[in-house]
């Protein structure tokens, strides 16, 4: 039982997956430091890292979470939980700030933050919100590959509230919680760290659930993918159970 508590601890990871653009950076994915081929490079556009720790997602970001970067905004967390996301760069060639149908990428929630600072950055609360094919969804101002961009209206069902939290850190280096690292930081572009609890969502961390998020510009889209961690501890818990059942019936005989 000691061995699977300290084996529970590693169910924190950085699940950064590569975003299939452009591989100039560092990290996980080498989505650290990188942003997407023909944007603006900058701590101050990036988006480093997801971290998963149970239900709770963790974003890691150079690009200002509360205030945005002018002209643009932040977007919203898309999330794929039964595998069957087509977000792959080119799924809808238009980037004009126009809408397009859910129906092209199969996203089934979104994380969408209601209140706006400056009609950029975003700050207050946020809904967990159940989506469908007739959904609609806005599209990036310039970089298509990273579509979409937030939830604009149609079929919707909330199954979750919460309100944003978002600390910084002006550390060059930061070390998340499986002992990854993201890079870049200063006083003037910090790391902002925002965590959301995701658990209102049904399976939210079972193996293959996808993230996707990018600005308003489509400068940086990172995209996040939990791994088998979950089912391998689940398995690991099974088979520590069965050797002490085993033990016992032995003392037993």
């Amino acid at each position: 039982m000691a061995f699977l508590a300290t084996v529970s601890t590693a169910s924190a990871y950085n699940i950064t997956i590569y975003d299939l653009q452009g591989t100039n950076g560092s990290g996980q994915g080498n989505e650290d430091g990188e942003t997407e081929p023909g944007t603006l490079p900058g701590q101050e556009w990036d988006f480093e890292a997801f971290d998963m720790r149970g239900t709770t997602l963790t974003l890691y970001s150079g690009f200002n979470i509360l205030s945005g970067q002018s002209p643009y905004r932040m977007g919203d967390i898309f999330i794929d939980v039964d595998g069957d996301a087509i977000w792959a760069p080119g799924t809808d060639p238009s980037a004009n700030g126009g809408i397009t149908s859910n129906a092209l990428f199969k996203f089934d929630y979104v994380v969408h933050f209601k209140t706006r600072v400056g009609d950029h950055g975003i700050q207050g609360d946020y809904e967990i919100l159940k989506i469908g094919d007739s959904t609609n969804l806005r599209r990036t101002k310039f970089k298509s590959q990273s579509n979409p961009f937030v939830f604009d209206s149609g079929e919707i069902a909330t199954v979750g509230t919460g309100s944003v939290s978002v600390s910084s850190d002006a550390s060059s280096t930061i070390t998340l919680h499986d002992g990854t690292q993201v890079t870049g930081g200063s006083n003037a572009k910090p790391h902002f760290i925002m965590s959301i609890d995701l658990g209102a969502i049904s399976g939210i961390a079972n193996h293959g659930t996808l993230f996707h998020l990018t600005q308003e510009c489509g400068n940086d889209l990172i995209v996040g993918r939990v791994s088998d961690t979950g089912s391998a501890l689940a398995l690991l818990g099974a088979a520590m159970t069965g050797v002490s059942m085993f033990v016992r019936r032995s003392r037993k005989s």
